[in-house]
C-alpha cells in the first residue's frame, strides 16, 4: 500500500501533467486560431487589389483619367501601407467575405478567452495576464473592430438627378434603392452597382418623398404637385394618383403591418388611408405645415410633425394619434422650431425629432415628455433615423454633415462628411448595414456601417 503522502504526490503530479498537457493543447488551438485569421485577412487584402484593379480598368475604359488617377493612388497606398480598414467595408459590400471574417474572428475570440480561463485555472497567472493583454490590444486593433456602429465610410456616390436630391429609401430586400430629386424624378438605382436601373416620371414638380410598401411591390411618391403616386415597381407603371391634398405632400409612410398608408402635407392635414390610396381619417389639429409622419413598429401609434420653415423660431409641432380612430393622444409644441423629421426608436419607447433650431430632440413615445436634447448641429436638422438595434440615431443637417449619437448615453459618436452642399435626409436599409444621404450637390451617397 502507497502511504498517503505518495498518492498526494502521485496525483499532484498526474493532475499536473494533465494541466499542462490542457495549456498546450489550449495554446496549439490559440495559435492556429491565430494563423487562420491572419489568412483571413491576408484573403481580404487579395480581394481588396482584385477590386480595385477592375474599378481602375473601369475608369480608363470610361475616360475617366482623374478617377484612374485617384484609384491609382489609392491602390499604391494600400499596397505599401496596408491600410485594410479604410477599404475593408468595400470589399465587405461588393464581396461575401464578411461571414468569413467574422467566424475567424469568434474563433479567434473563443480560443482567447479558453487560454486566459485555462491559465488561470491552472495558477498560471503570469501567463494569462499576458494573454489577457493580448487579447484587449486585438480587441482594440482597427481590424478586429472592423464594423459595429460607431463609425461609417463612405463607399458609393450615385449621381444622375439633374436637381437637389431630397430622399432615398432601400426596398425591404436591401436590393435597391430609391430616390427622389427636385427635378421631378424619382430614380431606382441597384445601388450595389451604382446604375441608375429606371426611372419614374409622373409628378410636374419636385419630389419630395419616396416609400417602399413592406412587400417590396409598390413605391409611393409625394411631391410638391400636391399629389401621392403609387407605382407597380415590377412594370414601372402608376398603380394610383392620389391627389386630395391642397398643398404640397412632403411625408407619405406604410405602416409596418403593411394595412395602412398616412400622408402629410402643407394643408396642415394628415391623412390615413387604404392602400389604394383612398381616404379613411383625415386628422385635423396641426396649426402649421405638417412634414413628416412615422408609425410605431406596432403600426397602432402615428407621429405626426412640422412647422414654419420661414421662420425656424416659431414653435415647432409634433403630435402622437391612435392608428385605429385617429383620437390625439398627446400634442407637443416648443422653442425647437418646426420639426422636419420624426422616428420611433425601435422599442417603441422614445421618439427622435429634427428640429430646425439645430438640435435634435428625444421624447417619451406614451407621454411625450422631453427625454433629452442632443447638440452638435450648426444648422438645421432635417431628418433623423435608427438603426434596427435601436442603438445609434443618426441625424442629416443643414451644415453638410450626418451625425452618429449613442442613444443610451446620448453622446455624438461620429461626423460623417462626404457631400458638397446641404443635406436633405437619410435612409438605413434593413440590416443597418449601409445608410443613405441625399444632398443639395444632386447626389446620394452610401455609407457602410457594418454589422
Amino acid at each position: 500500500m502507497c502511504r498517503p503522502s505518495v498518492l498526494v504526490a502521485m496525483c499532484s503530479l498526474f493532475i499536473c501533467g494533465m494541466a499542462a498537457a490542457d495549456e498546450e493543447a489550449v495554446e496549439k488551438k490559440l495559435a492556429a486560431s491565430k494563423s487562420e485569421f491572419e489568412k483571413t485577412i491576408e484573403k481580404l487584402r487579395g480581394g481588396l487589389l482584385e477590386e480595385l484593379k477592375k474599378k481602375a480598368k473601369a475608369a480608363q475604359k470610361s475616360g475617366d483619367l482623374s478617377l484612374l488617377e485617384k484609384i491609382e493612388a489609392e491602390t499604391k497606398a494600400f499596397e505599401e501601407n496596408a491600410e485594410l480598414p479604410k477599404l475593408l467595408p468595400l470589399l465587405l459590400l461588393t464581396k461575401n467575405y464578411e461571414s468569413d471574417l467574422r467566424k475567424a474572428k469568434s474563433k479567434l475570440e473563443a480560443a482567447y478567452e479558453t487560454a486566459i480561463k485555462e491559465h488561470t485555472m491552472a495558477d498560471q497567472r503570469a501567463s494569462a495576464k499576458t494573454i489577457q493583454q493580448e487579447y484587449e490590444k486585438f480587441k482594440t486593433s482597427s481590424v478586429a473592430s472592423q464594423g459595429g456602429e460607431d463609425s461609417a465610410i463612405e463607399v458609393r456616390r450615385l449621381e444622375g438627378h439633374s436637381a437637389c436630391t431630397v430622399m432615398s429609401a432601400f426596398s425591404p430586400d436591401g436590393k435597391t434603392l430609391a430616390s427622389s430629386s427636385e427635378d421631378g424624378t424619382v430614380r431606382i438605382w441597384d445601388w450595389l452597382a451604382g446604375k441608375s436601373q429606371k426611372i419614374l416620371e409622373g409628378h410636374t414638380a419636385g419630389v419630395l418623398f419616396v416609400a417602399y410598401s413592406p412587400d417590396g411591390k409598390t413605391l409611393a411618391t409625394a411631391s410638391r404637385d400636391k399629389t401621392v403616386i403609387l407605382w407597380n415597381l415590377a412594370k414601372g407603371q402608376k398603380r394610383a394618383i392620389i391627389n386630395d391634398h391642397t398643398g404640397a405632400v412632403s411625408g407619405v409612410v406604410y405602416s409596418p403591418d403593411g394595412r395602412t398608408l398616412a400622408t402629410a402635407s402643407d394643408d396642415t392635414l394628415i391623412i390615413l388611408r387604404n392602400l389604394d390610396g383612398k381616404p379613411r381619417i383625415k386628422l385635423k389639429g396641426h396649426k402649421q405645415t405638417a412634414i413628416a409622419v412615422a408609425f410605431s413598429p406596432d403600426s397602432k401609434t402615428l407621429v405626426s410633425a412640422g412647422g414654419d420653415w420661414g421662420d425656424a423660431e416659431k414653435r415647432g409641432e409634433v403630435k402622437a394619434w391612435n392608428a385605429a380612430n385617429g383620437k390625439e393622444l398627446w400634442s407637443v409644441a416648443g422653442d425647437f422650431g418646426g420639426v422636419w423629421g420624426v422616428a420611433f426608436s425601435p422599442d417603441a419607447k422614445s421618439i427622435a425629432g429634427a428640429c430646425l433650431d439645430g438640435s435634435v430632440r428625444l421624447w417619451d413615445a406614451a407621454t411625450g415628455k422631453e427625454l433629452s436634447m442632443l447638440k452638435g448641429h450648426s444648422d438645421r436638422v432635417l431628418w433623423v433615423a435608427y438603426t434596427p438595434s435601436g442603438k445609434t440615431l443618426a441625424s442629416a443637417s443643414y451644415d453638410g454633415t450626418v451625425r452618429l449619437w449613442d442613444v443610451a448615453v446620448g453622446k455624438e459618436k461620429a461626423v460623417l462628411k462626404g457631400h458638397t452642399d446641404k443635406l436633405s435626409r437619410l435612409a438605413f436599409s434593413s440590416d443597418g448595414r449601409s445608410l443613405a444621404t441625399t444632398s443639395n450637390d444632386q447626389t446620394i451617397r452610401i455609407w457602410q456601417l457594418g454589422k
